[in-house]
């Protein structure tokens, strides 16, 4: 099956990218802006997570919000923010495609929203972070992972929740400022998948966007150093005991985040899964691909206590010191390529995989690397000079 889409940028450095004559019978919409919570300023951590929120209190008419009209239409909307970057999805009857590109493009031109609103998402904000945060053992491993590989001055130390204080002291004011700082075409990318043929979806997106001017955003120069590798050890209340062990990976290259992809593939492909063949309880491993610096994260669950030393020699043998065979390596390549063709049956994954694809303009070009260079690739990603290890014991139970 073979996934075709135009690409093309305006005079403004919009990005676009166009599925035309999709078969699905309505359309998808998807805004990528080039900014999370990296970009959030040292006494206002958080602000990119309320911005998202408050983009859908955008009031596109005086009583009525981007999301009420989203609603109204008939369509399903919803929002993210990561370490570096924020997206809006929209499903959409195709009747109404121009005009949600048009709404689309009102919001990123200016935030209207209103103080009673903004106290409203601050309320919802504070409970996201109570419950993905607080109440989520998991997530508390995800942020002292973030923060042993991240080192005070890295960018990417901020998780997007913030904290209650800030998120508090973030007024109406800061959150126009971040949106014009960053909420321009010039740091954005603009995916549709639709019906539509593709010169009709052309003039749409130039009709709505053309006039919008590029904003100053600002970037992140400078090298960021990271924190000092060690194993750090914490009690959480689950069991069995889990142990973590991340890899950085500084500047990663197109070529890099895709051999690392394909270890992701052998270290969990099935019954020839390597974590399988150690008999681990519980396991998993992904790569966290970001602008600057990609963070790998493998993990594995241990019975008892005194097991952890065990699990994880056994994990830091199957990472850095198992000889990856050449079988292994076309295995990956085949289940890379069959996991695209079923992405490829569901709209919404079409559109990440266009917006992906223009974000790292390399990143699917490499099918036909040698098993060497990528067995060596790979060993210089994952060696001991790049590991991080976070032991999590169970507390035990009475």
């Amino acid at each position: 099956m073979e996934f075709i889409y135009d690409s093309f940028t305006l005079s403004n450095l919009l990005t676009c990218a166009i599925e035309s004559k999709a078969l699905q019978p309505f359309s998808v919409v998807q805004l990528h802006y080039k900014v999370g919570s990296r970009n959030d300023s040292r006494h206002r951590k958080g602000i990119a997570h309320i911005n998202e929120h408050m983009m859908y209190q955008h009031k596109l008419f005086p009583d009525k919000s981007f999301r009420q009209i989203i609603n109204d239409c008939g369509g399903i909307s919803s929002g993210a923010t990561w370490l570096d970057f924020t997206t809006y999805t929209t499903i959409i009857d195709t009747a109404y495609l121009q005009d949600l590109l048009a709404f689309e493009a009102n919001r990123m031109k200016e935030l209207i929203i209103s103080e009673e609103d903004l106290s409203i998402e601050k309320r919802i904000i504070h409970q996201e972070y109570q419950q993905m945060l607080i109440n989520h053992p998991f997530m508390k491993v995800e942020k002292q992972l973030i923060h042993m590989i991240f080192s005070s001055n890295h960018p990417y130390r901020n998780l997007p929740y913030g904290s209650k204080s800030s998120v508090n002291l973030c007024t109406s004011l800061d959150i126009k400022k971040f949106h014009e700082s960053y909420y321009g075409p010039n740091n954005s990318i603009l995916s549709v998948s639709t019906p539509l043929g593709k010169d009709e979806v052309i003039n749409m997106i130039y009709d709505s966007f053309d006039d919008i001017q590029p904003r100053l955003s600002e970037p992140l120069d400078g090298l960021f150093s990271f924190g000092r590798i060690h194993t750090k050890k914490m009690t959480y209340k689950e069991k069995p005991s889990r142990i973590y062990i991340a890899y950085r990976v500084s500047n990663i290259h197109s070529l890099e985040r895709y051999c690392a992809n394909l270890f992701v593939r052998v270290l969990s492909d099935g019954v020839n899964c390597r974590f399988n063949a150690l008999q681990f309880l519980d396991y998993g491993c992904e790569l966290y691909p970001l602008e600057h610096d990609s963070v790998f994260v493998a993990w594995c669950s241990v019975g008892q206590r005194e097991d952890i030393k065990t699990g994880q020699s056994r994990l830091i043998y199957i990472m850095e010191e198992c000889e990856l065979s050449s079988s292994e390596i076309d295995r990956a390549v085949l289940r890379e390529h069959k996991e695209k063709k079923i992405l490829l049956d569901h709209s919404l994954s079409r559109v990440d995989m266009m917006t992906t694809e223009v974000r790292y303009p390399l990143s699917l070009k490499f099918m036909s690397l040698s098993t060497d260079l990528i067995t060596k690739i790979i060993k210089k990603i994952f060696r001991k000079e790049n590991r991080y290890i976070l032991i999590c014991e169970g507390e035990e139970n009475d």
